[in-house]
């Protein structure tokens, strides 16, 4: 990835920009939220304080056109567990895939459709209009379920709630908050996903889905997805 351009749109933590910057790629990042701009912004100038041609950080909407016309085409564009929550997903992967090169790589993860979809936007909709005693309610009552489920399957959730913070990256009730909080809400098929991309002039390169049954679940998962552009 030395010299390449990469393009991380809902740059969040950061930590997907920082890493492209360790390999060696120009990049540029941005978000929408205030909060995930100023986290990217923080790791920036911890690693790299003295590399502002390099590392390009912007508070920008991937759904404002004129934004995304100003900028140019990279090398790899690189949006995780994002697209879904524009509230307009299939107009923001139109607008990313305009930012590719011609041979270059578009990576995505985006939400599996479930037959709770319906359920899930209702819910989520609700959940971010609520006050934080009846959020606290919710992410208390997922728990319950998360740890009947371990019990179910003779798993160790002390252990899992321990380490939890390491293998993800933040604490056990913030991943649950994110999940019941993650409004607006959209979810395709890998079918779906794919014929997109290929109207679009872009292949499949390699895929990684979550597990088999997922679309009858209750809760979703994120598939991952690199495509390259055809010339």
């Amino acid at each position: 990835m030395k010299d390449k351009y990469f393009l991380d749109i809902g740059s969040g933590s950061g930590l997907h920009s920082l890493a492209a910057r360790n390999l060696g790629a120009n990049v540029l990042s941005f978000d929408y939220d205030t909060d995930s701009v100023n986290c990217t912004i923080y790791l920036k100038n911890k690693y790299y304080p003295n590399d502002d041609a390099s590392w390009i950080v912007k508070q920008a909407s991937v759904l404002e056109k004129k934004f995304m016309d100003t900028l140019p085409q990279f090398d790899y564009v690189y949006s995780w567990g994002v697209l879904h929550h524009t509230g307009n997903m299939y107009t923001s992967i139109s607008y990313s895939m305009e930012k590719v090169k011609p041979n270059g790589f578009f990576y995505i993860a985006l939400y599996r459709k479930t037959i709770f979809d319906n359920f899930w936007k209702w819910f989520k909709k609700y959940y971010t209009r609520s006050g934080k005693r009846t959020q606290h309610f919710f992410q208390n009552i997922w728990a319950i379920k998360i740890r009947l489920a371990f019990f179910v399957k003779r798993k160790d959730f002390n252990k899992m709630i321990k380490e939890y913070h390491t293998e993800r990256g933040m604490n056990f009730f913030n991943d649950i908050h994110d999940w019941l909080g993650g409004y607006p809400y959209e979810a395709i098929t890998p079918a779906e996903c794919r014929l997109f991309f290929e109207k679009n002039n872009f292949k499949l390169i390699k895929q990684n889905i979550v597990k088999e049954g997922v679309s009858k679940s209750f809760s979703s998962g994120c598939d991952e997805y690199l495509f390259q552009k055809i010339t």
